[in-house]
């Protein structure tokens, strides 16, 4: 039998070699022409935190406003504050990066958060520089998104990195209690997960599995409530997986911010310790009924005690109680509130750290998220990374040493007053960090603001007081509030409160507060917070023509924002200007297809016959 000449056999197996690596190769092509089309065609939503734009005729970048669609449920997804910073950064500028969760933000209100008082802060202590304090936190997020966030931040000139994260580890996306997905999934898949959703391929996939598969996700935002039956104790074994992802992402974010020439001020998170009783207690694992009946018989005598004001018998109690089972989170608070009582603030210190460390809705930094905030800060201890304190920081200012409601409203979000002292601490610390731009001796020029003159600078009215507090009242209204361990009495006096400010309502009120946003806006005419916020105090009040014009240069200073035109259509639409109107909410549907059914509502009235 013949047989082909061997120049033949191979360009055979070159050929057969080709057609393998073809099929290989073949889904990655189909892939990437799938990619190029859907770009093409205009699908999906970019993947990056910022985004380039116009803003009055000069070159910028923008907050994405879908950039956490990759790790929430569309119904769920959180949106970042409006932001805008130049593409180029101004000369003799320190631009300042916070990094964070719903803390770091400033909620319940961000124009009062610890970022803008630094803002205030530094700019009025160093007269002639410019400090530009860009808050890019989150509500909701954890460090898997943070490390996103910030290998982009990475790339916009950033002086000074300010990390101030992990109360939402468990809870947050990819956390062991969390509800917007997988639960403590490998870190590997979590990596993957999020580079193929950065895709447009990905989003595709992400959106038909959606409509495909029912969802037993909220199908909208319902705040801590969601979380009521995602209780993970100390001792889950999944809380191994929560450590080592906070770690790595930490080690990652420092290197990001490290190689991007920044310097990098890393914050330990304190949290309401005095004031805040577990939201949910677990007994310990193999609890047998024998220790759970004596558990019982000594917490019931404990609470006896307490009540008849008997402190002594109460901890001799609580403390028996702890020996049956020391795993109880409510137990070490009870505990701690005595010992406090009783004069012995470093005994109940510990306690209340134990009940924090406890409690099974893990929605606060524990020992261990902040040990490993330490230990990262000690591993690069350098000239460019710092470590602030600010749990000690702040005990160091609370009253016998242990925060509580001085500074908090409830278990993380800080008052005003405890965003000044935050804030405070931490301008020092940037001061510190970069004597090449704020100089050797920063420290020894005029005294910084008070916390009355940062109120005044940020327009903090008795309206904007009011609105705080009511927003604060409706939230503990509701789970898990409303099953805390003294809830009735906080939500007592937020009540008190808020009649207190009530008066800030009335029409002989409002002049107070529309003077304090006039002398605000002064000094500071191209802040659009200060606008924005004036803007919903005069339509409030009444004065739709005020209101516009603030709308109208909150429009101009946030040209991408949907709520803006949104809200300048409102105050146009009711004071009759149809037309006009109809154009600002097309172009806030056009900004944010999201808010489509809105406007189309409102296009729908502008355009209706009885309007004409």
């Amino acid at each position: 039998m013949a047989t082909l000449p061997p120049e033949e056999t191979l360009v055979q197996k070159r050929n057969r070699r080709g057609l393998r690596l073809l099929v290989v190769l073949m889904p990655f092509i189909l892939l990437v022409i799938l990619e190029i089309v859907l770009r093409l065609v205009g699908f999906g939503y970019p993947s990056q935190f910022f985004i380039p734009a116009k803003v009055q005729n000069r070159e910028a970048f923008v907050e994405n406003q879908a950039f956490t669609r990759r790790f929430f449920p569309s119904s769920l997804a959180r949106s970042p504050q409006p932001t805008v910073i130049d593409a180029r950064k101004p000369e003799n500028t320190c631009r300042i990066f916070v990094f964070g969760e719903s803390a770091a933000l400033g909620d319940p209100e961000p124009a009062f958060g610890f970022p803008r008082m630094l803002d205030v802060l530094l700019n009025a202590h160093n007269p002639g520089s410019r400090v530009e304090v860009v808050n890019v936190a989150v509500t909701a997020i954890n460090s898997h998104v943070i490390r996103e966030i910030a290998a982009d931040c990475a790339g916009h000139d950033g002086d000074i990195w300010i990390i101030y994260m992990g109360n939402n580890e468990v809870v947050g996306p990819f956390g062991a209690g969390t509800v917007f997905g997988s639960q403590s999934p490998d870190l590997a898949f979590i990596r993957a997960s999020m580079a193929f959703k950065a895709t447009r391929v990905g989003e595709l996939f992400d959106e038909l599995k959606r409509r495909i598969f029912r969802s037993d996700l909220p199908g909208s935002w319902q705040g801590m409530e969601m979380f009521l039956k995602q209780q993970v104790g100390e001792s889950d074994l999944r809380m191994a997986k929560v450590y080592r992802g906070f770690d790595l992402n930490l080690e990652s974010i420092l290197r990001s911010g490290a190689q991007s020439g920044a310097s990098i001020l890393l914050s330990t998170v304190p949290s309401n310790l005095r004031n805040c009783a577990p939201f949910a207690s677990l007994h310990s694992p193999g609890l047998t009924e024998f220790k759970k009946t004596e558990w019982e018989r000594a917490s019931e005598a404990a609470k006896s005690d307490e009540a008849a004001g008997n402190l002594s018998g109460a901890i001799t109690n609580y403390t028996e109680a702890l020996k049956f089972d020391r795993e109880y989170a409510d137990t070490h608070f009870r505990l701690a509130r005595c010992l406090l009582a009783s004069g012995k603030a470093g005994n109940a210190l510990l306690h209340y750290e134990r009940a924090r460390d406890l409690d099974a809705l893990r929605f606060r930094a524990d020992s261990d998220i902040n040990a490993l905030i330490r230990k990262a800060a000690a591993k690069h201890s350098s000239d460019r990374i710092k470590l602030f304190d600010a749990v000690k920081f702040l005990s160091s200012k609370a009253t016998s040493g242990i925060p509580g409601d001085e500074f908090f409203f409830e278990h993380v979000h800080f008052k005003f007053e405890g965003n000044y002292v935050i804030a405070r601490g931490l301008a020092e610390q940037v001061e510190s960090l970069s004597p090449q731009f704020f100089g050797e001796k920063a420290s020894e020029r005029a005294s910084w603001l008070s916390a009355d003159e940062c109120a005044k600078r940020l327009a903090f009215t008795p309206w904007d007081q009011f609105q705080v507090i009511d927003e604060m009242v409706k939230r503990m209204e509701v789970a898990p509030f409303n099953r805390q361990l003294g809830s009735a009495e906080r939500l007592k006096m937020l009540r008190a409160r808020r009649a207190e400010l009530q008066t800030a309502l009335r029409p002989e009120a409002h002049d107070r507060s529309v003077r304090m946003y006039e002398e605000a806006l002064k000094a500071s005419p191209d802040d659009w917070v200060l606008h924005e916020n004036f803007a919903k105090l005069l339509q409030a009040v009444g004065d739709a023509k005020g209101a516009e014009k603030e709308w109208r240069r909150t429009a101009e200073l946030l040209p991408h924002s949907a709520s803006v035109w949104y809200s300048l259509g409102s105050v146009l639409e009711a004071q009759g200007n149809g037309d006009e109107a109809l154009a600002c909410f097309q172009r806030a549907s056009r900004l944010n297809p999201n808010a489509v059914v809105q406007a189309r509502k409102h296009i729908e009235q502008a355009k209706s016959p009885q309007r004409q």
